[in-house]
Order: structure tokens, then C-alpha cells, then sequence
């Protein structure tokens, strides 16, 4: 295409928009194929979360060993109040994380942070409580979420955590 033409930089132009037009329809199609997976509750990837394990109908199934340890890392974090001090711990004394390697910071604050583990289930803009998915109790999880943000004001985890939701 010659777009130093008018009628080359009209056909780009168009080309362009039919490339856009598609990426759209695209990502629209997936946003439904997610939600209806949100809907019937099941996991999106092949990736559990630490302390399940997805089943052949591909919902979650809470492993009674990782659950141990989840609710373990949820009490270490409020008895060290440091992400890299539970994770060294866990490295030293647990087991490994979900794909095999060893804890970090991210990997304990991904736990943390997780509200699937109070049985809450969020996915494209779908959300419900699923009791057979919680492994912490919701004052445990509301507890190490005050610790975490205890450095900012109350303002900031509120609109922090209502930015992360959306997403």
C-alpha cells in the first residue's frame, strides 16, 4: 500500500480499522466465554491457587495439606508482620509453592491478597461466595489485611482495593 497517496492511506486507514474491529469482537468473545465459566464456577486456566487443585469437571477442590499451610502463612504473617520473613521461614521449614519454587515476597503477598481463599470467587465481572472454596476464616483474612495496609490510611486501602476489583 502506498500510503503517500490519498487513496493508499484511505485503504490503510481501512485496513486498519478492520484489524481493530476484530481485535474487539475478539475480546469480546472471550469476556463471555469467561463469564460463563464465572457462572458455573469453574477455573479459568490450569493453575490452581496454592491450596487447590482443580477437579476433571474444572472446579476448585480445597487440598487439605496446602490448606494446612495456607492458613499457616496467614497466621505467620500476623505473628512476623513481614512478607520476606514469612517466606524465608516457609523456605527453610515448607513446602514449596504451587509450581515448584521457592517463596518470595509476591508469592506470600499473592496469597495474602487472594479473597478465593474466604470463598469469595471473582472473575470477568462475575463474583459470589462458593462456602466449599474457603480455607480462612473472614476475620483472619480481614486481620492480616489491616496488618498489611496498616501503613496507609483507611481512605487509600479502600479505594486501593475497589481499583483492584475492578480489574
Amino acid at each position: 500500500i502506498d500510503t503517500t497517496s490519498p487513496v493508499g492511506r484511505f485503504n490503510f486507514r481501512n485496513l486498519a480499522s478492520a484489524a481493530e474491529l476484530e481485535s474487539d469482537l475478539t475480546s469480546q468473545r472471550v469476556k463471555m466465554g469467561m463469564h460463563g465459566l464465572a457462572k458455573d464456577h469453574k477455573w479459568p486456566n490450569k493453575y490452581p491457587p496454592f491450596g487447590y487443585r482443580k477437579t476433571e469437571s474444572d472446579k476448585l477442590e480445597v487440598l487439605p495439606a496446602e490448606a494446612t499451610w495456607v492458613r499457616r502463612i496467614f497466621r505467620m504473617y500476623l505473628e512476623e508482620r513481614s512478607m520476606p520473613q514469612v517466606a524465608f521461614l516457609l523456605n527453610e521449614d515448607g513446602p514449596s509453592t504451587k509450581n515448584g519454587n521457592e517463596w518470595t515476597r509476591q508469592a506470600v503477598n499473592h496469597i495474602l491478597e487472594n479473597e478465593l481463599y474466604c470463598g469469595e470467587y471473582s472473575l470477568a465481572g462475575y463474583g459470589t461466595h462458593i462456602a466449599e472454596y474457603r480455607i480462612v476464616s473472614d476475620s483472619l483474612f480481614k486481620e492480616v489485611e489491616r496488618v498489611r495496609y496498616r501503613f496507609t490510611s483507611n481512605t487509600e486501602m479502600h479505594t486501593d482495593r475497589k481499583q483492584s476489583k475492578a480489574e
